[in-house]
């Protein structure tokens, strides 16, 4: 086999990996895509509601989003949950331009409209009570 054929042949399968890549990219957007839909079925807080967060700072939800673990992504038995994200309520009672960090069920408890941050053992699903 000559130089020039195994550098066509290497050509070759660098076409066909980035051909692969570029597939994988789309059906990992389309993926996304789903888990946002799911995430919006499932999510009991509306867009517009205000919420408080953190120490009672408050917001309103300008957008519902997912939460799926990053390294289980291909894994049926992953969980896909809703979050809410917003703009940050400022002192005089208006929605700012700063935003609040994503909140749900996987990284917060609530009631309601109102979050607080589990505890690292919540987020990895350790009952801390019981160790």
């Amino acid at each position: 086999m000559t130089h020039d054929m195994i550098d066509q042949r290497i050509s070759a399968k660098r076409a066909a990996l980035r051909a692969l890549k570029e597939e994988e990219a789309k059906l990992r957007e389309e993926l996304a895509a789903l888990f946002r839909e799911k995430a919006q079925v499932a999510c009991p807080i509306p867009l517009g509601t205000k919420i408080q967060y953190k120490d009672g700072n408050r917001g309103v939800v300008t957008r519902i989003g997912f939460f799926v673990d990053f390294g289980h992504v291909l894994e049926e038995s992953t969980d896909v949950h809703w979050t809410v994200e917003g703009a940050r309520i400022d002192k005089g009672g208006e929605a700012g331009v700063r935003e609040f960090p994503p909140l749900g069920p996987a990284t917060h408890t609530f009631n309601g409209t109102a979050f607080k941050p589990k505890s690292l053992g919540g987020i990895w699903g350790i009952n801390e009570e019981e160790t």
